[in-house]
């Protein structure tokens, strides 16, 4: 396999690496409103006789532990998913350069 093949092979996977990262990320932004909207139904179900304002529930579901780890997960899988873009890219301009200097060296030698 050649230098050029190798890497390749490189790139698709951190390709791969990537769309996995991304989708993963995706998941926890669309999860957000589900996971409020989760702690609100469950705030209103254990305060039941005390009408709480939509303000006051979302602001009380904002500030729990729940959302909070979610929003704390979610940052860091969103930043997963950019360390893996750039992995990713970093290869692709890799293999590009090569691909590249292959082509110069490959010029070189028919000028000879």
């Amino acid at each position: 396999m050649t230098d050029l093949e190798s890497l390749a092979y490189e790139i698709e996977k951190k390709g791969k690496a990537w769309i996995e990262a991304k989708q993963v990320s995706e998941r926890y932004d669309e999860l957000k409103k589900i996971v409020l909207a989760e702690i609100q139904n469950n705030l209103e179900l254990t305060n039941t006789g005390k009408e709480l304002s939509e303000a006051r529930l979302k602001r009380t579901a904002e500030g729990s532990d729940k959302y909070r780890t979610h929003i704390v997960d979610m940052c860091e899988v969103k930043k997963n998913a950019s360390v893996a873009y750039i992995e990713y890219e970093a290869l692709k301009n890799l293999f590009e350069a090569k691909r590249s200097d292959q082509s110069f060296e490959k010029a070189k030698m028919q000028l000879i």
